[in-house]
């Protein structure tokens, strides 16, 4: 079943044609009646908790909300969690294999990233091969 809260994003003809071709049950709560819908609540307050604590460590600026929400969300994905049984992470519900863990970082922690050879300024042998950047977020292509 998926619970909505009634947004356009979910009540519309392609989402309960698709929902309906898998046998999926759609239901919306009544507008402003975010009680009905508390378990996305207490949802949406753990990941935004994790969100103001990743900002305020790391003194971004707010404007980087939406990167550190999808970094919490990433992480809240990959941990262990008491919703099932076995202790399994979403992610290995979902795809049946244990997360790759070693590709985890700090979010918002100096990375290096590497200037192909074409792009270098200085050709030199000793210049520098990479640029420091902040680490916002993983590429959704790999």
């Amino acid at each position: 079943m998926v619970f909505s809260d009634g947004g356009g994003e979910f009540v519309n003809t392609e989402l309960e044609t698709f929902c309906g071709g898998l046998g999926i049950e759609t239901r919306s709560s009544n507008p402003y009646s975010p009680q009905e819908n508390a378990l996305v609540e207490r949802g949406n307050q753990t990941v935004m908790r994790q969100v103001r604590s990743m900002l305020h460590a790391t003194q971004m600026p707010i404007s980087l909300w939406g990167e550190a929400f999808l970094h919490a969300i990433y992480t809240l994905n990959i941990t262990p969690t008491q919703a099932f049984r076995d202790r399994k992470t979403p992610h290995e519900a979902l795809h049946g294999r244990r997360p790759d863990l070693t590709v985890l970082r700090t979010w918002g922690c100096l990375v290096h990233a590497h200037i192909p050879d074409d792009s270098r300024q200085r050709k030199e042998k000793l210049s520098s091969r990479t640029q420091l950047w902040f680490l916002l977020g993983y590429s959704m292509k790999t």
